[in-house]
């Protein structure tokens, strides 16, 4: 899986053509990892629950 956060890995810059060809495939779909959602403005620190079925969470705009 691509972590976003360059600094989590030396090889970010590496990963980033083999994850986009396997998302183009329909092999890879980073959507599916979202289990949380939550608006900017009603954001705060404790806006996403990571409960048992947390995967992903996403912070939208």
């Amino acid at each position: 899986m691509l972590n976003l956060a360059p600094n989590a890995n030396p090889h970010f810059e590496e990963m980033i053509p083999p994850t986009v060809a396997l998302i183009n495939r329909g092999i890879y779909k980073p959507a599916e990892f979202i289990t949380h959602v939550v608006d900017y403005h009603e954001a705060d620190g404790e806006s996403i629950e990571k409960s048992d079925n947390y995967i992903k969470g996403v912070i939208t705009f």
